[in-house]
């Protein structure tokens, strides 16, 4: 395999990243929104599996941003060691706000 060849697999894996992030990041926001959508819904309940499903929809969501955050990493480090090599790729920082969920998390019931 020549550089070149790598060059290319390097970018086209970079832009897999890049694309896959995108993706994540249109589902979380579905999520942020159906999760909002049933708290409105659900406003005022008294049953516990309403806050139990309120609870498993912010625990969704952080593992999504979490995900989110690591292909963000990956492609970093990909374009990293991309440069070591002598190709240049756009660097991808992960966010900052790998853990945040829109709203208020309410207590799990147990």
């Amino acid at each position: 395999m020549t550089l070149p060849d790598i060059a290319a697999a390097l970018r086209d894996l970079h832009v897999s990243i890049s694309q896959q992030q995108d993706l994540t990041k249109v589902v979380i926001q579905d999520a942020e929104n159906t999760r909002a959508e049933f708290r409105t819904v659900t406003a005022g309940a008294t049953n516990p599996l309403v806050n139990r499903a309120l609870g498993n929809y912010a625990q969704g969501i952080v593992k999504l941003r979490d995900g989110s955050w690591l292909l963000a990493e990956a492609g970093g480090i990909l374009a990293e060691y991309a440069r070591a090599i002598g190709i240049d790729l756009p660097p991808q920082q992960p966010s900052e706000e790998k853990r945040k969920v829109g709203g208020s998390t309410p207590p799990l019931a147990t």
